[in-house]
């Protein structure tokens, strides 16, 4: 859950609930999507997100979690998050409250907006970072529908050199 609205690559607005925290109060859930973070692995998409005002702190559901197939341990006072591989995601240490706090660094990509003024960097992104090359030659030769009549600029895009 979370109630920063600019960390979402997806948000369904349709979905409407409530969850209630743990001292009873009510909070409303405003939609639900997809967002990404960054692990040592590289960038992680975390489903089902709810987008919920109000929300002081992002919280991870350890349910969702589990039933994705993540092996999440819990000893004394340390939280390890691992893939069902066994490579290691997170190792969290528990709080005087009992909380565990994790530092998370979500990927705000440029290529994953609905809208940008680069029409050429927005439908190479759309495509999985396709080269200028295939992306002039599909419009050239009308393969995709819904595809615009655009000239595509051969700029060297960040994401696909990194």
């Amino acid at each position: 859950m979370t109630s920063n609205r600019r960390l979402f690559v997806t948000l369904d607005n349709s979905i409407q609930s409530e969850v209630c925290m743990r001292d009873d109060n009510k909070l409303f859930v405003e939609g639900k999507g997809d967002i990404f973070v960054q692990t040592r692995k590289g960038e992680k998409k975390i489903s089902y997100v709810f987008y919920v005002l109000n929300l002081k702190h992002n919280l991870l559901s350890v349910g969702q979690l589990n039933q994705k197939g993540y092996v999440l341990k819990f000893s004394f006072d340390t939280c390890t998050i691992n893939e069902k591989h066994g490579f290691l995601i997170a190792k969290v240490k528990v709080t005087l409250n009992k909380m565990y706090p994790m530092k998370m660094i979500y990927s705000l990509n440029g290529c994953l907006k609905t809208s940008i003024e680069n029409h050429s960097r927005l439908w190479h992104c759309r495509f999985g970072h396709l080269s200028s090359k295939t992306l002039s030659y599909m419009i050239q030769k009308n393969i995709v529908d819904g595809l615009p009549h655009i000239k595509i600029q051969d700029k060297i895009c960040e994401a696909c050199v990194a």
